[in-house]
């Protein structure tokens, strides 16, 4: 009997049927459930980007009512009264940007070193000059080839100066985004454990967030076409005279901090088969980027870069002005074009038309 069983036609086949089936429905579930694992994760890190922001806006805001108003830079408001670095060392004793002490009390940061009476003496060159502007603009004082890729104090809000009102370290995750992967990856395993106020890396990195640099610009940089356009910052002295947050005109809509680098809606993701982006440190030069950012009212959003185009292009059809400036000397595809996915183009953030007196958005969202 047991044999005859054993025998009976569409037993085997059936069981084969039952494993396909089985095998079919856990493949679909794999498939369903591993993406819905990767946006949670990815969730997570947004949560954590957005407590960071608020935690970095509200430490501009001490920061702030500290000195006046004066929003963090390293910029000193005589600057523009000085033909380029070699008058100014000549006469006055540059700010250093610190960017803290090592685990052996090694002091790192960048220096223009002085000449005048009373400056003390440090190892430094008129190359760091470009570190203690808001922004390198092609043409500007100080500004040295190689460097005309948008370095500046707005990049470095960790440094000492902000920091003290956020956090002890320079490399504290506060800093960081989780979805900014690469880059929290190696601090990971890294810097985000040392008690040192500063970890001297091969490569070093700067925050995840970064300044508006137009906002920090002195009003008068970045005019519109229709007052004339943008003036480089040796045409005016009052360029380098870092202005209050509270005069912004349009607090809702103009960004404060963004994510510099590509963190939410990477390039995987948000652009299946295009070309790999090209350099993942740089800015969110992608349709489908969709960073993070706070505003000067306070309020915080992702939004994503396709927005700000629209917003733009839109306002250029209206004003004939942009939302942000086209005459720059980086041109009219703006900071870093040449790394911008399928040929997207967007600054918004990074050169604001009217800096702190314009807006990236058209209304808030």
């Amino acid at each position: 009997m047991r044999n005859a069983d054993a025998r009976r036609p569409g037993k085997f086949g059936f069981t084969i049927l039952e494993t396909a089936i089985a095998a079919a429905v856990l493949v679909t579930l794999l498939a369903a459930v591993l993406p819905m694992l990767g946006s949670g994760t990815y969730r997570s890190g947004m949560m954590v980007s957005a407590n960071n922001l608020r935690r970095i806006a509200d430490g501009c805001g001490a920061y702030e009512a500290t000195w006046n108003g004066r929003q963090w830079s390293k910029t000193n408001d005589a600057m523009g009264h000085y033909n380029g670095c070699s008058d100014y060392r000549n006469s006055a004793c540059p700010p250093a940007l610190v960017l803290g002490t090592d685990a052996s009390e090694g002091l790192w940061g960048y220096w223009v070193p002085g000449i005048g009476p009373g400056c003390q003496t440090y190892p430094g060159n008129c190359g760091n000059w470009v570190a203690l502007m808001p922004m390198v603009i092609g043409g500007t004082t100080g500004a040295v080839n190689g460097f005309a890729t948008g370095f500046g104090s707005w990049t470095l809000i960790n440094a000492r100066g902000l920091r003290e009102y956020i956090s002890t370290r320079f490399y504290d995750p506060v800093f960081y985004s989780p979805n900014d992967e690469l880059v929290y990856q190696k601090l990971q395993a890294t810097a985000f454990g040392s008690a040192a106020e500063y970890s001297n890396l091969a490569e070093g990195f700067t925050s995840t967030y970064g300044q508006s640099p137009a906002a920090i610009w002195g009003v008068g940089t970045f005019r519109a076409p229709r007052d004339g356009g943008f003036r480089a910052p040796d045409d005016h002295p009052q360029a380098y005279i870092t202005p209050t947050a509270s005069i912004a005109a349009y607090p809702d809509t103009k960004t404060r901090l963004m994510e510099q680098r590509w963190c939410q809606q990477p390039p995987a993701l948000a652009q299946p088969g295009s070309p790999s982006f090209p350099n993942p440190y740089r800015f969110n030069a992608g349709p489908g980027s969709q960073p993070g950012a706070i505003f000067y009212d306070g309020h915080w959003s992702f939004v994503p870069m396709s927005t700000f185009a629209a917003d733009d292009e839109m306002a250029a059809q209206q004003t004939g002005d942009g939302l942000w400036s086209r005459d720059t000397p980086y041109g009219a595809g703006g900071v870093w074009a040449n790394e911008a996915i399928d040929g997207f183009r967007n600054s918004a953030h990074l050169l604001t038309t009217e800096g702190i007196l314009g807006r990236d958005l058209l209304k808030a969202k």
